[in-house]
């Protein structure tokens, strides 16, 4: 096996690279680097080339957009770059060093879309610096039922990770907490002060009667969520919110949610919490999702 490998040096810039990704946070390799999907589900593909004379072919599937490297590509001081996608001109000129942005579809008008830093699922929120956020409102059975949660995630992780989970109450969050972590809140609008702030931003409805994630509707009481999303407050940012939308009692479906929170939301009925009625994913827009699984 080692015979096999002698003498063969591993390109830093081949003239050929080949990208498949269906997160655009693992969606980059050399001078290449995809922005955003068009079906964000699906895997994307481009298969690019460059070639005599700077000129840069590009086939791309699920692709709504993506980058050229420039820098990484060696160029001589001067030399121009023609970029090709699909048989059309996308770009001709002496680049700059920045990357060459190419549009193959035109991008959808809305406030958030998923990017590298924030595209989910909820477990990406647990791998930068984070903070457990209790409710401190609410009725007696509702914070009692809070503490609980609070308690289970942080002895999860203590477990798992052997080091304390950083906890504050709602409170106590800061403007630098908002500005440098994302947030896991615990409790909806009535039982936690920073949900109030944020749920009219969020497409996530909350009611004794039913929960709401984007487009879907799920009727009942005694229902328990899990909901990633940009933090309207800093874009840059997650906020996870975990609810339910009764005060009888809160079991959570998973407490290790930082290993085992694959899907953007989940929704299960508290009092069975090992069924879950649906997992799934939002849509590049972060306003409609699409389950993966749903217990009919």
């Amino acid at each position: 096996m080692f015979d096999f490998f002698e003498g063969k040096v591993l390109k830093e810039r081949p003239e050929k690279v080949s990208l498949a990704t269906g997160q655009l946070k693992y969606g980059e390799a050399y001078w290449l680097r995809v922005e955003r999907l068009s079906r964000p589900l699906s895997i994307g593909r481009l298969n690019a080339s460059l070639g005599p004379g700077g000129v840069i072919t590009v086939e791309a599937e699920n692709v709504g957009s993506y980058e050229i490297l420039p820098a990484r590509l060696g160029l001589s001081p001067g030399e121009a770059l023609t970029v090709r996608t699909n048989g059309n001109v996308n770009y001709s000129g002496v680049p700059d060093g920045r990357p060459i942005r190419v549009e193959v579809e035109p991008a959808p008008a809305s406030a958030f879309r998923k990017n590298r830093e924030v595209e989910g699922p909820i477990s990406h929120a647990f791998a930068g610096p984070f903070l457990l956020v209790g409710g401190s409102a609410g009725t007696d059975a509702s914070r009692a039922a809070l503490a609980s949660l609070a308690a289970q995630i942080r002895e999860s992780w203590a477990k798992n990770y052997f080091a304390e989970c950083p906890y504050k109450e709602d409170r106590e969050v800061t403007p630098q907490d908002i500005a440098e972590k994302n947030l896991i809140l615990l409790g909806d609008a009535r039982s936690n002060s920073v949900v109030r702030q944020l749920i009219d931003s969020i497409p996530l409805k909350i009611e004794p009667e039913y929960v709401s994630v984007g487009d879907r509707r799920f009727e009942g009481k005694g229902l328990g969520v899990a909901v990633v999303y940009p933090n309207p407050l800093n874009a840059k940012r997650y906020v996870v919110v975990v609810a339910v939308n009764d005060d009888e009692g809160f079991r959570l479906n998973e407490a290790n949610l930082s290993q085992r929170g694959w899907y953007d939301f989940a929704v299960w009925n508290a009092r069975d919490p090992q069924e879950p009625l649906a997992e799934g994913f939002w849509d590049g827009d972060w306003q409609r999702v699409e389950t993966v699984s749903e217990k009919r």
